[in-house]
């Protein structure tokens, strides 16, 4: 236990969770101001942008969008805490957070980037796993 303390995360983890928590803090902001100026946005649009905008930011979707953003970013503070819940919680969020893509606005070559990061994520959890899977004996 005590060995692991000692341990320090990599680069590569860290590079890949300061990414993940800023692009969480962007999503969330985003939504909020988004729904909260909903009125204000759809005026710009056209009548058929905006039947699609305002489709597309139906208040479940919002807040799917924020609890999956906030679960993501809990999971990444854990990695970065060497807890292995955190891993746990990052890739069940990631997976829920594909699922909901694909149920939301179909499959794209798009959600094919949304997995460069968590590939990255998964490739340097892997080399430091005795950081956060270390088996007490």
């Amino acid at each position: 236990m005590e060995n692991n303390q000692s341990q320090k995360l990599g680069a590569g983890i860290i590079t890949v969770s300061v990414l993940h928590l800023i692009g969480a803090a962007f999503s969330i902001l985003t939504m909020l101001v988004t729904y909260l100026n909903k009125g204000a946005v759809s005026s710009l649009l056209t009548a058929e942008q905006a039947s699609e905008f305002n489709s597309a930011l139906s208040g479940s979707k919002a807040v799917i969008t924020i609890i999956l953003a906030l679960a993501l970013a809990l999971g990444v503070i854990l990695i970065l805490l060497k807890k292995a819940l955190g891993v746990y919680v990052y890739f069940t969020c990631i997976i829920l957070s594909i699922v909901n893509s694909i149920i939301t606005s179909g499959f794209s070559w798009v959600i094919i980037f949304s997995i460069i990061f968590p590939v990255l994520m998964a490739i340097f959890i892997n080399k430091k796993k005795e950081l956060f899977f270390n088996k007490a004996e």
